[in-house]
C-alpha cells in the first residue's frame, strides 16, 4: 500500500489539437518517449490521442509540471492549447502509471461531438468542485 500522507501534487488537465496527423510508428514513438520523459520528471498520468486531439492529464510537482506545459504549448505538434483544469491536490490519481495512454485505434475512437461533451463535462465538475471549496 503506497503512503501519500506527506505526498503533494500539482494537477493539470489539458486539450490541444494535432496539427498533422500522427501515423502508428508516431504514436508508438510518442508513447516510449513520453513514459521516459514522465519517469524521469517523476511525472504521472494519462495521455489521449485519437481523431486529431491530445487530452492529457498530468500530476506531479508544480514546478515540473508547469515547466512541461511551457514546452507543450511551444511543441508544434500542438495547436489550440487548452488548460481545462489545474489544482494541488493531496491525493494522486494516477500514481502507478508514468504515462496510461489511449493512443488511436478502435478502442479509442470519438467523435468530435463527444469528445466535447466529455471536456464540457469535466470543466463544469472542476468549476463545481472550485465553487464548493471556495
Amino acid at each position: 500500500m503506497l503512503d501519500f500522507s506527506e505526498w503533494k501534487s500539482f494537477q493539470i488537465l489539458y486539450v490541444s489539437t494535432h496539427t498533422r496527423v500522427l501515423s502508428d510508428v508516431d504514436l508508438t514513438s510518442l508513447k516510449r518517449v513520453v513514459q521516459k520523459r514522465n519517469q524521469t520528471l517523476g511525472l504521472h498520468g494519462f495521455l489521449y490521442c485519437a481523431n486529431g486531439r491530445f487530452c492529457q492529464f498530468l500530476e506531479g510537482s508544480e514546478p515540473t509540471v508547469l515547466w512541461l506545459m511551457e514546452r507543450i504549448v511551444r511543441d508544434p505538434r500542438h495547436r489550440d492549447v487548452r488548460v481545462l483544469a489545474e489544482e494541488q491536490t493531496a491525493f494522486p490519481l494516477f500514481s502507478s502509471f508514468h504515462a496510461g495512454m489511449c493512443l488511436g485505434g478502435s478502442r479509442c475512437r470519438m467523435d468530435d461531438a463527444r469528445f466535447e461533451r466529455v471536456i464540457d463535462i469535466t470543466a463544469d465538475r472542476v468549476r463545481k468542485r472550485r465553487l464548493r471549496d471556495a
